[in-house]
């Protein structure tokens, strides 16, 4: 439940950003339905993945701990090879269904040419391997934390 409310106030919080103070003018319409460009979609693609990213990382994580626990079986190792795993790919989906949302709705828009939907899916397509790595890193670092102060 907390990570759906934090989801929810992430995807808010980034409508907001896109709407008010755009990192990118330019692709703001994607993330804004208030922007030049943007409609009813662009808010979807800005709130709708943040609010099942942390329920699918949730359901990535207890459906590999099984068989994660068969390899490795250190219990804190396992489930911080698990949190590795689980973030890693949680990022992976939530820049499939963030990108996949672009694609499909503003590549014939006609507002756009549709090199620049194009080029921006393939720069965040490069970058997405590097936040899987972060999240990765992360993942497994928080993971293994919280298993420690659990511990105690």
């Amino acid at each position: 439940k907390a990570g759906l409310i934090l989801g929810f106030v992430m995807g808010i919080s980034s409508l907001i950003v896109w709407t008010f103070m755009p990192p990118n003018p330019l692709s703001a319409f994607a993330f804004s339905p208030f922007a030049n460009g943007g409609n009813f979609w662009s808010l979807l693609i800005a709130v709708v993945p943040r609010v099942l990213f942390p329920l699918i990382v949730r359901y990535i994580y207890d459906g590999l701990q099984p068989f994660i626990s068969i390899f490795i079986k250190n219990s804190t190792a396992s489930r911080v090879v698990n949190g590795v795993f689980s973030a890693a790919f949680g990022t992976l989906m939530h820049t499939i269904m963030v990108l996949g949302g672009i694609w499909i709705v503003f590549r014939n828009n006609g507002f756009l040419p549709a090199q620049y939907v194009e080029f921006i899916i393939m720069w965040a397509g490069v970058n997405a391997i590097v936040e899987m790595i972060t999240a990765g890193i992360v993942g497994g670092l928080a993971v293994g934390r919280i298993r420690k102060a659990v511990a105690k």
